[in-house]
């Protein structure tokens, strides 16, 4: 079986490149709503695209309404579906290839989206016309989903399991081979605080930092003015940005400018990145002296968030043995004369719930008058590893990557979580680099390949004849 396959996506191998680059050059961020485009023009024309392809292949597809979209194939009551999205997140600073270019180079494809999904998407419809033109016989349907606003809140699947059928078993390709038994936990807050400033003193005109919550930022940007000249405060200021980290102030006079860079990184592992707020952070609170509700907010920021990636000001050391230890990422902060707002993505462990760490941030914040809102939450996934799809899905990978690995836990979340008998299922090897949402996003295109041949494999062995299969 798998060879048959095999050949089929040698024969589609510059397609498949072919087809990801075309996808990562439509930069399909989400924007201002449109009719049938519900999150902008360039995701409705990232996903039109998509459907487009699948059509031309020979599939049947269907766009919900611009929320979602699907193809499929072959008959039966039952569906086993792939789960991919096609949305990404702002490309952020530091790269030294064009974000939305495609561009090729040393056998890799850079782009926002080559790993993180759009590379894996285009895998799996090519993984999906081999099994077609194959002589191999399905006894389901194998329907890919396609989600456009899966970096963001989700919509697309709720939209998609109001309206559509919801499939019986299935895999996405948006994580890490072998295969993902147990993703994290996923919370997102805001912290917030309002408040009038005292006369006469330094304060914030305005202040921001990040561009979504579950990127670690890589600038942030302050601008405070001094009611009067102030030498020993900019003094201070100064020491503090050059013990901070990556900070410039710049003074104009009454106005002070302080700009501080990171290095991005995904929400779920704040750790491979410098979070930009943090750095400011560090570079305010020495001189944030005289009462205010702006220093009170810097004051809880240092308290209770610092530097650390694992929340342990805030939550305690909250872990668990299957997904180990609880991951907090300052994603965007705001603030001017009037109010304070900090966008959080906590990545907690699968034993706890959401309610648990719920309970615990509102306390955080209520003991120093702040305001907590809950802006999402998903609860772990959880599946047993040696349950039919994993141990199956796992079989699939080690026939062409016998490397003896093992079932892991993520802080990632995919939409394996938003169906039943669903898991995450690569496309990043075991160590290789996790560059989703980082500057300079790759994949290899032997590593693109590979993974087609390995989902073409895990769709048939879900979806074929059980008599072939077995």
């Amino acid at each position: 079986m798998e060879y048959v396959l095999d050949k089929l996506i040698e024969k589609y191998r510059e397609d498949i490149v072919r087809c990801t680059r075309n996808l990562v050059r439509i930069p399909s961020v989400k924007d201002t709503p449109l009719p049938q485009m519900p999150f902008g023009r360039p995701i409705g024309e990232c996903l039109d695209e998509t459907l487009a392809l699948c059509r031309s292949l020979g599939m049947r597809t269907k766009n919900c309404g611009g929320y979602a979209g699907w193809a499929e194939t072959g008959s039966g009551e039952e569906l086993c579906g792939v789960l991919v999205h096609l949305d990404v997140v702002p490309a952020g600073d530091g790269w030294t290839h064009p974000p939305f270019g495609g561009l090729m180079e040393d056998g890799k494809i850079y782009g926002r989206g080559t790993v993180d999904d759009k590379g894996p998407a285009a895998a799996s419809i090519f993984a999906l016309k081999a099994i077609m033109e194959s002589s191999l016989t399905l006894s389901s349907r194998i329907r890919i989903i396609f989600g456009t606003d899966e970096e963001n809140d989700w919509a697309c699947m709720d939209h998609y399991k109001e309206q559509e059928e919801i499939p019986s078993a299935g895999f996405s390709p948006d994580a890490e081979f072998p295969v993902i038994y147990a993703e994290k936990g996923i919370l997102f807050a805001t912290l917030a605080k309002e408040g009038t400033l005292p006369e006469g003193i330094p304060y914030i005109r305005s202040l921001s930092g990040g561009r979504r919550a579950n990127m670690v930022p890589d600038e942030c940007r302050a601008e405070i003015v001094l009611p009067e000249p102030d030498a020993a405060f900019v003094r201070q200021l100064k020491a503090a940005a050059d013990s901070a980290g990556e900070a410039e102030v710049t003074v104009s006079g009454s106005l002070i400018t302080v700009r501080t860079a990171g290095k991005t990184a995904h929400g779920s592992t704040p750790e491979n990145g410098v979070n930009a707020i943090s750095v400011m952070m560090n570079v305010l609170a020495p001189v944030m002296t005289e009462n205010s509700f702006q220093k009170d907010f810097v004051d809880f920021y240092m308290s209770h968030i610092g530097s650390e990636t694992d929340g342990c000001s805030m939550f305690g050391s909250l872990s668990d043995e299957p997904s180990g230890k609880l991951v907090l990422n300052a994603g965007v902060l705001t603030m001017d004369t009037h109010s304070a707002a900090l966008k959080l993505n906590i990545r907690y462990p699968v034993t706890y719930t959401g309610t648990h760490i719920w309970q615990r941030l509102t306390k955080a914040a209520a003991d120093e008058g702040l305001r907590a809102v809950m802006d999402l939450n998903s609860e772990p996934l959880y599946a047993d590893a040696d349950s039919h799809i994993v141990q199956t899905l796992l079989s699939v990978y080690h026939s062409y990557c016998p490397d003896g690995s093992v079932p892991i836990a993520v802080g990632g979340g995919t939409y394996a979580r938003s169906m039943p008998n669903s898991v995450a299922f690569g496309p990043v090897f075991p160590g290789k680099a996790e560059l989703a949402h980082c500057p300079d996003e790759y994949i290899s295109v032997e590593d693109l390949i590979l993974s087609a041949k390995i989902y073409a494999g895990a769709m048939y062995r879900l979806a074929g004849r059980k008599e072939d299969v077995l």
